[in-house]
């Protein structure tokens, strides 16, 4: 295994010029793993390594005995070694993201820290086949690109993954005939955890059910997908420069793009939004499909994307970036389910939910509508002369000009609201109510949630 793991590092150019290695060490099976065939290589490749371990304040007596077993390791074989006590769940909930998210960017954050002040040439941190197969799953499940496909990258802005080329079996064999013990992190087996879910549950069930080298096989398919990705971006550069221009208002793709190869036209589209909008989080293939469909409308319309992107067509082509000049109630953008997206200076999230739960949310700017009901694209704009809002469960309707002039909402606040549409149809007059024909009820099959966060909270 350890000549396996040094052909591999060897393979994709692992070993830094200034042989010092900072190693992600939590004191698990995968991480002690690491650190064994490293000290096992270094006077092969005249290495220097150094360890850096994070408390991330979460697993109480637990975690302080994972700490306690690395510092122990670490001053038996004389390895440099920072532990950092750091409390994820305190980042989960200032930057309202999940605790594992928090804990993985503050881990990366202190690797980063420790590199720079012990000047090592990488990091190495221990993903191997399991984890990568269990990544690929992941993203294909969510509906990825090619690029998320390929899962872990062997080597990636500094960080090496010397593992990669060695299953979870191989990596518990080799430390059972060194007879070695290690950390048990006990939240690994809690399966509500989507990661630990495709890890216990459905790598286990393909290599029973269909193939025993399941995590290796798709590990093997996750490198020639990011070798067929790396040449794909050769050639995707070409058409780049071809076809797209910057300009100060966006970035703008001709419609010469619809003559190269059709692979390539949602590749260069979603770089085109990764460009403005300064990454792809929260960007979905249907945004992508929808700005594709531009090409094939008239001038003027538009559509908007996560991170305050507008898409609109014009004569010979489409721009995505801030359209110019925009008069303020003129916006119609159309939104995509699901997504999150920012009007103004709000954000609105919308997510579908499977099932029925008994409790309706009674928050103003959390709302629960029929997904089945809604049979147009959704549009989010001011209000027009034709809207219509249906008042109660029999049916009942009002223009919602009359409706806003019977409920006396001042004109200057009628001006104002933001109207939720399915075509002339009000799903939700935010900030007061929504239409009656889109409320849940006990036959609704798919409950659509949109949550407003913003100013639009304040407005009245």
């Amino acid at each position: 295994m350890i000549k396996k793991v040094g052909r591999f590092m060897e393979q994709w150019h692992m070993v830094p010029d200034n042989k010092k290695i900072l190693v992600g060490f939590s004191g698990g099976a995968d991480s002690l793993c690491l650190m064994e065939i490293l000290r096992e290589l270094s006077p092969y490749y005249e290495l220097s390594l150094y360890a850096v371990h994070v408390h991330h304040g979460l697993r109480g007596e637990n975690a302080d005995q994972d700490a306690a077993f690395v510092e122990s390791y670490c001053r038996k074989y004389e390895i440099p070694c920072r532990i950092f006590h750091v409390s994820a769940a305190k980042e989960a909930r200032e930057q309202k993201i999940s605790v594992e998210e928090a804990g993985r960017n503050l881990r990366y954050r202190l690797f980063d820290r420790m590199k720079k002040e012990w000047g090592t040439g990488a990091i190495a941190v221990a993903h191997h086949q399991n984890d990568q197969a269990e990544t690929v799953l992941f993203q294909m499940a969510r509906g990825s690109s090619l690029t998320g496909a390929g899962g872990i990258r062997p080597v990636n802005e500094g960080i090496i993954r010397p593992l990669l080329c060695v299953s979870k079996k191989e990596i518990l064999s080799y430390l059972e005939q060194k007879k070695m013990t290690w950390r048990e992190d006990e939240s690994n087996a809690d399966t509500t955890y989507t990661r630990n879910c495709i890890r216990h549950m459905i790598l286990p069930l393909l290599e029973e059910k269909v193939n025993a080298g399941t995590a290796e096989h798709i590990a093997d398919l996750a490198l020639m997908l990011q070798q067929t990705e790396k040449y794909l971006r050769t050639v995707e550069d070409t058409i780049w420069n071809d076809v797209v221009r910057k300009r100060e208002d966006g970035v703008f793709l001709s419609e010469a793009l619809l003559d190269e190869p059709e692979l390539f036209h949602q590749r260069l589209i979603l770089r085109a939004v990764e460009v403005q909008a300064g990454g792809r989080k929260d960007v979905t293939a249907e945004h992508i499909r929808s700005v594709t469909r531009l090409f094939f409308v008239s001038c003027g319309k538009k559509i908007c994307l996560p991170c305050g992107i507008i898409a609109w067509k014009e004569k010979e082509g489409i721009c995505i970036g801030r359209q110019p000049d925009r008069k303020q109630g003129d916006e119609a953008l159309e939104l995509t389910v699901p997504g999150c997206f920012a009007f103004e200076k709000n954000r609105i999230e919308l997510c579908i939910k499977p099932q029925n739960p008994a409790k309706i949310p009674e928050n103003t700017y959390t709302k629960w509508f029929d997904y089945d009901k809604i049979k147009n694209r959704l549009t989010l704009r001011k209000r027009r002369p034709e809207d219509v809002i249906t008042i109660d469960d029999a049916g009942h309707h009002k223009k919602l000009n009359r409706f806003m002039i019977d409920r006396k909402i001042p004109q200057h606040i009628r001006d104002s609201l933001w109207v939720l549409a399915d075509g002339s149809s009000v799903v939700w007059l935010i900030g007061e109510r929504i239409g009656a024909d889109y409320k849940v009820t006990e036959k609704t099959q798919r409950i659509l949630e949109i949550t407003i966060t913003g100013e639009c909270e304040h407005e009245r």
